[in-house]
């Protein structure tokens, strides 16, 4: 005998039951996170540029620094062994 294709039960379907608080409060939390890095990056882009800026500087004055000593001295190394 073939087995008939309407003869097998159907069980019920699982519903899904969706809290609609735990959905808005996730995509609240993405939403805040996303920000808050945001913020960090822009905290960030700011103190690598203060800090470039500083280094600049910095080589600036020791590249415009004249020396003290007189003109005879510092124009040649001594070694000892």
């Amino acid at each position: 005998m073939l087995p008939n294709r309407f003869s097998h039960t159907h069980q019920p379907e699982e519903r899904v039951i969706v809290d609609v608080n735990a959905i808005a409060s996730a995509a609240t939390a993405m939403s805040e996170a996303k920000s808050g890095q945001a913020v960090q990056m822009a905290v960030l882009k700011k103190a690598l540029d203060l800090q470039g800026q500083g280094a600049i500087q910095l080589v600036q004055a020791a590249v415009l620094t004249p020396g003290n000593n007189p003109s005879h001295l510092g124009n040649q190394i001594n070694t000892f062994a």
